[in-house]
């Protein structure tokens, strides 16, 4: 069985530029904002988002290349590139 697709993993139409998310857009703003590395927990917070969310989108932000991931575990911090 497929796993449903969302709205923002979905191709653009002919003609059309895709769009990242306004939430991605945020997270994004945050983590250039920030002097140091967040954490998620910290990222979603700062967002207003809940954490698994907000997992969803830097995932998205550091496989497109805006964003980059360090550390492990609870050790893992995001910053923007």
């Amino acid at each position: 069985m497929k796993a449903p697709r969302v709205a923002s993993d979905r191709a653009p139409k002919a003609g059309r530029q895709a769009r990242p998310p306004e939430a991605r857009t945020r997270i994004l703003d945050v983590l250039k904002q920030s002097a140091s590395a967040m954490g998620p927990a910290a990222v979603a917070t700062a967002v207003g988002m809940n954490a698994p969310a907000v997992a969803y989108h830097l995932a998205k932000l550091v496989s497109s290349g805006e964003a980059v991931k360090s550390g492990k575990s609870s050790a893992t911090r995001y910053s923007a590139v």
